[in-house]
């Protein structure tokens, strides 16, 4: 190799020279960011000030109208002193005594000097555009000056109504004709500029003081650490090459002091010392170390092997509790689900005519009944998961008019919701075309979503049923939205997996087995669709689940849309 090789405390320097050179970087540019958004966020608090001090001028001008405008007989005597000149003038005093620029703008003035400029254009527009908006700022740079523009939106209010009410076009008191405005209407904008050169010269100094408290700072680090990697790391690896040639050229009891050495070097100059000892002893009796290796390998061979199938046996063990485990939960599902379809059963007859039962005992029993529509939907979910390997070869494939059947599912999940308040929906297009599917499964399926729908919603919520052809026309759509709690955007990957509880839904945690979304994500793949989910925090979600009129493995009748 040509030229000089460095040693490792000037290549270590160099390397933290070039990290501290882009810590500073970094350091300055966030520095700047965060100055510029101090800077923005102190002139905009400025702004809101001011502007919360002319709405009390406003205010005040207007609520005082009557005490203006009549004399103590109670005659009335306009003054010419109302709210718009009052603030106006209060605006024109702050002008002439600061350098901040005030003024009342709007898109259809009567006054020519608060004619709107293109930049309180673009701020009316966007107050026109979104009443909800209450300001609009932005830093702004006219003649090489930076400046804060903001506007803040003024609303008509009951008083406005005389001045610029109806009937359009009416002259009112002051003279001109009336804009025909009506209340909550946007009656223009109050814009403020505020100069911000002494503000950002200020926040340059700071900026600048502060780079080079840093730069001198990481120097004087730079220059400690050169001297301390030199000390302790530099001259102690030097003693230890050195020793390795001694040891190359046959000085195998070669012995190092670390007296003087850090903990890291102390430790490879142990190992130094040790391998001279090994090598000493490797040389004295080398076959006597061979053949004690050679026996601890076989120990430790033997081990792993003992191990092997200790680990195989567990492994078996394991298996056999948990196919333990599933007989057990199918067989008291089974149990359960018998006595709980009778009861559904008594529930809903008992809610028949020919009972005669009153309004609260008809609310009871309702309850009741979806309650326990609940629990056997609980129940199904198990039953179906300890199941899974069994359904995925019995599929009964059979015709299924998606009108019908969402009608069904409409009456199915009533008493569900009646119990929690929440109004059902159904919008089913008439052209969705017959279908071929498993129709237990697809039950299952939309089942659990209308309950997890109606579960999550508000009391007095809507929930929704939808059904429609996709565009390919190979596919039906059956969507289910609600409106209710949401599901934060991180936990949707997650939300349909085996026993995914639910917390991943805002903070509710009502009851349930965990299991109902990965059944309907399982069989909606049985069914040959897919099923897929839209959320928002705290404003619902929306499942759609998409379903091929003809899947594979299904009979081969032709059957029509109509």
């Amino acid at each position: 190799m040509g030229g000089k090789e460095l040693r490792i405390d000037v290549k270590l320097v160099v390397l933290s020279a070039v990290l501290i050179t882009l810590i500073i970087a970094v350091v300055g540019l966030w520095s700047a960011k965060t100055h510029e958004q101090q800077l923005r966020q102190e002139l905009v608090e400025q702004a809101r000030g001011f502007a919360q001090q002319m709405d009390a001028v406003w205010t005040f001008v207007d609520a005082n109208q009557n005490r203006i405008n009549y004399t103590s007989d109670g005659i009335y005597e306009f003054k010419g002193l109302h709210c718009s000149v009052a603030a106006k003038a209060v605006a024109q005093l702050f002008n002439r005594s600061t350098d901040y620029v005030v003024k009342f703008t709007r898109t259809d003035p009567r006054n020519p000097g608060d004619a709107p400029d293109e930049w309180e254009q673009g701020a009316l527009a966007s107050f026109e555009e979104d009443p909800a908006i209450g300001e609009y700022y932005q830093l702004v740079e006219n003649d090489e000056a930076m400046s804060l523009r903001y506007c803040t939106p003024l609303t008509v209010e009951e008083g406005c109504l005389s001045c610029h009410g109806a009937p359009k076009g009416e002259i009112d008191i002051t003279g001109y004709a009336k804009e025909g405005w009506s209340m909550g209407d946007i009656a223009g904008a109050l814009s403020i500029s505020i100069p911000a050169e002494r503000y950002i010269e200020s926040y340059n100094a700071a900026l600048a003081r502060d780079l080079v408290y840093y730069t001198l700072a990481m120097c004087a680090a730079l220059a400690i650490l050169f001297f301390a990697v030199r000390h302790l790391v530099t001259k102690p690896l030097h003693s230890v090459v050195e020793s390795l040639g001694e040891v190359g050229r046959g000085r195998i009891d070669m012995k190092l002091n670390n007296s003087q050495s850090t903990k890291e070097m102390s430790t490879m100059i142990n190992a130094f010392n040790t391998m001279t000892d090994e090598l000493d002893d490797l040389y004295g009796n080398l076959e006597q170390q061979v053949a004690d290796r050679t026996e601890r390998l076989q120990k430790l061979s033997e081990q792993a092997i003992a191990q092997r199938e200790e680990i195989k046996k567990v492994n078996e063990r394991l298996q056999q509790e948990s196919a333990y485990k599933s007989d057990f939960l199918a067989t008291m599902s089974h149990e359960l689900k018998t006595p709980l379809t009778a009861t559904i059963s008594y529930l809903e007859a008992l809610q028949s005519k020919q009972f005669n039962l009153s309004d609260e005992e008809k609310q009871l029993a309702s309850s009741a009944e979806a309650s326990s529509k609940e629990l056997l939907l609980i129940i199904n979910n198990i039953l179906e998961t300890s199941r899974s390997k069994d359904i995925k070869e019995k599929m009964n494939w059979e015709v299924i008019d998606v009108l019908d059947f969402t009608e069904y599912l409409l009456q199915e999940t009533l008493p569900l919701a009646r119990r929690r308040n929440v109004t059902i929906v159904r919008k089913a297009d008439p052209a969705c075309p017959l279908i071929y599917s498993d129709w237990g499964k697809l039950r299952h399926v939309l089942l659990n979503l209308m309950s997890n729908a109606i579960k999550f919603s508000h009391e007095g919520g809507i929930v929704e049923l939808a059904a429609r052809i996709c565009e390919d026309g190979k596919h039906v759509q059956i969507a289910v939205t609600d409106h209710g709690i949401g599901i934060a955007r991180e936990d949707l990957d997650s939300i349909f997996d085996r026993f995914s509880q639910t917390s991943h839904w805002g903070n509710a945690n009502p009851d349930g087995s965990g299991l109902g979304l990965y059944i309907v994500k399982e069989y909606a793949q049985l069914l040959g669709g897919e099923v897929a989910v839209e959320s928002e925090l705290g404003k619902g979600s929306a499942f759609f689940l998409a379903l091929p009129t003809h899947p594979e493995g299904a009979p081969s009748e032709q059957h029509t849309a109509y």
